[in-house]
């Protein structure tokens, strides 16, 4: 599972997008890096695997011995006033079995002045071997077989519950990591005009100093300087606080000097958004597997209606010794029957009543799920498909500011512009720039998500 979404993640989520700039840093936090530390060491990760997989094995196996032979052994001795009233005791071993029976063999030894008649057995002891048979309750189904077969389901589905969990888990994620994404490239476009802006009003200075533009320009390229210099430093503390954020998550991973992905728009192959991909989603099916289960309580409250009649049956045989020597007998043998009826059945009905109500309310809950994952799904469906339509709008638009803001500064710095056009148009590209920066976090982040869900 692991390696199925780190594959799928890599390979079509971010297959088709570029993530841009020449220079590819070695300490770049890529999607597919940030994925691999969150699914190698993050805690949440490690405690959703303990509470599936291990726990059901572990559970399965506790089912499980609930079928294992039991060994016994029961010894009681009186002596009083120098006499030796009685001594006896019973070794047994017990073996249940799937369809309800119970296998025993036990051994029996007794002897005492003042031992009773019922544990009176031959000098060498007595072997027993019978069996206790429901006749009515228990018969068909027990607490056994029932712990038994709730137990290999969750076993069987171990996956779905690890899915449904994993799900939350990179949906909080992905969303920290993006938002981190897009608060530090933002706070790389200011610092970029920041800088610009600052060796303008640089130039602007030099120029009026030698009479080429009028004093009142350095105002005006000031005024552009500081204000870029204001956004860079509310984008940092942004940026920074983004960035601690994500630092919590990334557990396991040395390099505290990394940076984010500078992303740009290229036309990719749109996700699958069958209409149906909802009904696969892992919590859906959860309920459908705790309806299962509540049968499963359902069929065994049923059983507990019925009378309890149980009957023993034991071939008795008498150990060989040197002195003694009987003969395995047929009609040697110790039965016994047991009954008991509740004449109300006020407990057992109640019972069966309870999970009657545990059935209706997950039904109702399973259908109230199906109604809010089929209007998730077409939300973020909507949210695809109008975030990466605004970032490639965005992103164009924000190039086509960027040529006119070239193309100003150009005829700025050949003499034949204005300042303020330079300065409107910068200020222009900045925002159209962020918003695209903006929107495409958004949209990385829907298409991450829808992915996941339909795997």
């Amino acid at each position: 599972m692991i390696r199925r979404i780190i594959i799928f993640v890599f390979f079509s989520c971010f297959s088709n997008v570029c993530f841009i700039h020449a220079q590819a840093v070695a300490d770049t936090l890529y999607p597919e890096t940030f994925l691999q530390i969150v699914m190698e060491y993050h805690p949440a990760v490690k405690n959703a695997m303990l509470n599936t997989f291990d726990y059901n094995a572990a559970n399965l196996r506790k089912a499980r011995g609930m079928f294992d032979p039991k060994a016994t052994f029961d010894l009681e001795n009186k002596f009083f006033s120098g006499k030796n009233y009685f001594f006896r005791y019973e070794a047994a071993i017990k073996q249940p079995t799937i369809t309800g029976i119970d296998l025993y063999a036990k051994y029996n030894f007794a002897n005492g002045f003042y031992l009773g008649n019922e544990y009176t057995v031959p000098p060498s002891g007595l072997y027993s071997i019978g069996a206790e048979i429901p006749l009515m309750q228990n018969l068909l189904y027990d607490q056994r077989r029932f712990h038994l077969q709730s137990a290999k389901l969750l076993h069987q589905n171990s996956g779905v519950f690890f899915n449904d969990q994993l799900i939350e888990i990179l949906s909080r994620l992905y969303a920290k990591y993006w938002d981190y994404v897009e608060k530090e490239n933002i706070w790389r476009v200011y610092q970029q005009i920041t800088d610009i802006s600052y060796q303008r009003y640089l130039n602007v200075l030099k120029a009026v100093a030698t009479g080429e533009f009028a004093q009142i320009d350095t105002l005006d390229a000031g005024n552009q300087y500081n204000y870029f210099l204001l956004q860079t430093q509310k984008a940092q503390i942004e940026y920074m606080n983004a960035r601690l954020d994500l630092l919590a998550d990334l557990i396991g991973f040395t390099d505290t000097l990394f940076v984010a992905p500078v992303f740009d728009f290229l036309p990719d192959i749109p996700i699958s958004t069958d209409s149906n991909l909802w009904q696969n989603i892992p919590e859906l099916k959860i309920y459908a597997l705790k309806l299962d289960l509540l049968n499963f309580e359902k069929k065994y409250k049923q059983e507990m209606i019925k009378p309890k009649i149980n009957i023993r049956y034991n071939f008795l045989l008498q150990p060989f010794a040197n002195q003694y020597a009987y003969p395995f007998d047929m009609n040697n043998y110790k039965w016994g029957i047991e009954f008991s009826y509740p004449l109300l059945l006020r407990k057992e009905r109640a019972d069966l009543k309870i999970t009657k109500i545990k059935i209706d309310q997950t039904r109702n809950e399973y259908f109230y799920k199906q109604l809010q994952w089929q209007n998730k799904f077409r939300r973020y469906t909507g949210n695809y498909y109008a975030y990466r339509q605004q970032f490639r709008q965005m992103t164009e638009l924000a190039n086509r500011y960027k040529l006119m803001l070239d193309a100003e500064i150009a005829k700025f710095q050949a003499g034949e512009g204005n300042l303020f056009y330079v300065n409107t148009r910068e200020i222009y590209y900045a925002e159209n720039k962020i918003k695209a920066y903006q929107s495409g976090s958004k949209y990385f982040y829907y298409k991450t998500l829808l992915q996941i869900l339909q795997e």
